[in-house]
């Protein structure tokens, strides 16, 4: 016989299901922050009726690592396919003390249901998107609704070259649960949404309702109105939040000063030499292919602000333990075969010439969305440009293009 997890998942509302409504929970591997949660196990029963919701979920022991974590997570949907409640906290099961057996608070996804009981309309406002006119890099910062604590506290750090920092702190009233997430982020600027490309599946996505502000979504991008708060605010500035998380990327020592290139966003940052630096450099001596080399290492770090050799204090790694290297390896396994649409397309050269991010600017990009009306969505570093194209066979040809009117520092103000 496997092992289970075993638990049981309510929520709140006063709501009937239909016949035919989907209940699913599953055992995750959650000890990456920077990778997608890994799958051990799963339960479904296809028709679930009413609520509360036993579940046993079967798995291999020898697949369990004690040095890792692992959480349950739950939603129900309905009989046409729509999502209707989430498990919206992390329930640790089986190591570090967590037991194997959780009590889970669905949460509603969105508005009003369309099914019998549906609570009353929210007096506060639908949100409107505004012009995306965000203001980076900048920090936000909330405390949104949690179905089982006091609150999630969010920090959310959306860089100007794409890459995004996020912790979300469980506020329980002993000890808090702290998670931590990084990756790239993209924008929808026909929604003026924001898509945070990290470990979260579904992933993150928040709408920009001004130049300061944004507005959390449900998990299927929908908008979620409800007199609870679900916004993330920021001043204009950068405030870069502490960090850990398990990180692997390219370690590189040279003129004794370190510096290490996230696999996940891309960013490279100066190596702090504290914690279990040393190890780190011992292990780089030892493998090396060259002096200065890259050398794919995986440690335990945090991201924090640290002084250094030149400038003012920088966003800088210290590695507080370090677990392994991959001679020969390098950050080409986490990028997945790309398809054409819906894909993330970077300007890295024009006319053989490389293109940075831009001073003040963003990374240049591109996304083409499919669908019965084919769009797509750019930027050079400053304006969005939209528009239409075709694609007939091998040849990709664009329509007339709109193009927001920001005011935008040389020499993005003459593209």
């Amino acid at each position: 016989m496997a092992d289970q997890v075993t638990g049981t998942a309510a929520y709140r509302e006063r709501i009937a299901m239909l016949p035919g409504t989907v209940f699913e929970a599953v055992l995750e591997d959650v000890s990456l922050a920077d990778a997608p949660a890994k799958v051990l196990g799963a339960y479904v029963n296809d028709d679930a009726g009413n609520p509360p919701y036993g579940f046993a979920i079967d798995y291999d022991a020898a697949a369990i690592d004690p040095a890792h974590s692992y959480s349950v997570r739950a939603r129900l949907t309905g009989p046409d396919g729509r999502l209707l409640f989430v498990s919206d906290t992390i329930a640790p099961v089986l190591t570090r003390g967590a037991p194997n057996r959780v009590e889970l608070m669905l949460k509603m996804v969105s508005g009003k249901p369309e099914i019998p009981g549906a609570l009353p309309e929210p007096t506060t406002p639908m949100p409107r998107p505004a012009p995306v006119t965000l203001v980076l890099p900048q920090s936000f910062d909330g405390v949104l609704p949690c179905a089982d604590c006091e609150g999630i506290r969010w920090h959310l750090d959306l860089l100007a070259d794409g890459a995004f920092h996020l912790t979300r702190e469980w506020i329980n009233g002993t000890a808090p649960l702290v998670e931590a997430d990084l990756g790239r982020w993209t924008l929808d600027p026909a929604r003026s949404v924001i898509v945070l490309h990290g470990s979260d599946e579904p992933p993150v996505q928040v709408m920009v309702t001004g130049e300061h502000q944004l507005r959390m979504l449900d998990p299927s991008g929908g908008v979620i109105v409800s007199d609870l708060n679900y916004d993330l605010k920021g001043d204009g500035t950068l405030v870069p939040a502490s960090l850990s998380a398990p990180l692997e990327g390219l370690f590189t020592y040279m003129a004794d000063a370190a510096i290490f290139q996230i696999c996940t966003t891309g960013e490279t940052v100066p190596v702090s030499m504290e914690g279990d630096f040393l190890a780190a450099q011992a292990a780089y001596g030892d493998v090396r292919s060259e002096p200065g080399a890259p050398l794919l290492m995986v440690v335990d770090g945090t991201l924090a602000v640290r002084p250094v050799m030149e400038g003012p204090d920088r966003l800088s790694l210290v590695i507080d333990r370090f677990v392994s290297v991959k001679p020969g390896a390098n950050c080409a396994h986490h990028e997945a075969e790309a398809s054409l649409q819906e894909t993330y397309w970077k300007l890295v050269s024009l006319d053989g010439a490389p293109v940075g991010v831009p001073e003040a600017g963003r990374e240049p990009h591109m996304i083409l969305k499919g669908g019965e009306t084919p769009s797509v969505s750019a930027t050079v570093g400053c304006n969005q440009l939209a528009g239409g194209y075709g694609l007939d066979r091998d040849a990709l040809t664009f329509g007339p293009m709109a193009a927001t009117m920001m005011m935008c520092p040389e020499p993005l103000a003459t593209l």
